[in-house]
């Protein structure tokens, strides 16, 4: 349909901003802008695009809900991921943990006042209450977005640590935060991965319970008729996830800050913005 196109149009114009923007701006700043970037710009991006998305997603279609939702499933998969690969990017240790901690709240602050959010949109718009099948379709891509975001992050913490500790060899094609010569610590980022896991596991349950309580229809979403194919479907569009979010994290330096067509005049290489790129370009050693 024409909405569900423009929500296509929307997805890859949001993918292209952080693949050619966004991450490359990120890897050029110090650790507290990184910070601000992660907790302020992304979770504003993240939850525009969901209520776009979820608008699209629950307006009348002849198509199943797993169709109508597929923008937004995938919206929220691969910034989940991106969002993840960010907290690897982070230099300081002490404000990754921190990203961490405020990542979880915020996430359970998003997901337990979808429907509050949703009803406040509408007075502020003047529009009525919903009807009963208005509310139906509501309740269940809320659920269908729910279910796959417990999954995509506890996905994207596990794929954002596996590949900063396994990339590390070809760090001059993706960079996950890394320094030229000194490979991430595994038993540090291990436990970072844990401590998120374990943040993520008490937002997932008081989320469920609080949304059980609002009306909707996780259970259902977990253990219907249709639970086991919708369990695969979600799986399917994880592994395209992934694949979008190594094309994001490709090194790509700001063409804007080159002084010349030669590279070495570039900020990676004369501020050592992103360490790899500019020893190996340029014999940069660092500060």
């Amino acid at each position: 349909s024409f909405l569900q196109l423009w929500a296509t149009v929307f997805l890859i114009f949001a993918v292209c901003a952080y693949t050619f923007f966004l991450v490359p701006y990120y890897r050029s700043q110090g650790p507290g802008t990184k910070l601000l970037i992660r907790l302020i710009v992304h979770p504003v991006v993240l939850e525009v695009g969901e209520v776009i998305l979820r608008a699209i997603a629950s307006a009348p279609s002849v198509y199943p809900p797993h169709m109508t939702c597929l923008n937004l499933i995938s919206f929220d998969m691969i910034f989940q991921l991106i969002g993840r690969g960010l907290v690897a990017g982070q230099d300081d240790k002490v404000l990754a943990n921190a990203m961490v901690a405020i990542v979880a709240l915020q996430e359970l602050i998003t997901r337990t006042t979808y429907i509050p959010k949703h009803n406040l949109l509408r007075r502020l718009l003047g529009e009525p209450p919903m009807a009963n099948d208005e509310k139906r379709r509501f309740l269940n891509v809320v659920a269908m977005d729910s279910v796959s975001s417990m999954g995509s992050e506890i996905s994207a913490i596990v794929v954002a640590t596996t590949f900063k500790i396994l990339f590390f060899e070809h760090r001059v094609r993706w960079d996950f935060g890394y320094r030229a010569a000194d490979p991430p610590a595994i038993v540090p980022e291990l436990g970072a991965a844990a401590f998120a896991l374990f943040l993520e596991a008490i937002c997932d349950v008081i989320a469920m319970t609080v949304q059980s309580r609002q009306g909707v229809p996780m259970l259902d979403m977990l253990t219907g008729d249709k639970s086991k194919e919708y369990l695969a479907y979600l799986a399917c569009v994880q592994c395209l996830a992934v694949a979008i979010m190594l094309s994001v994290f490709v090194v790509r330096p700001l063409v804007w800050h080159c002084e010349s067509y030669d590279i070495c005049t570039c900020s990676f290489a004369t501020h050592g913005s992103s360490e790899v790129l500019g020893e190996f370009c340029c014999g940069y050693d660092g500060p």
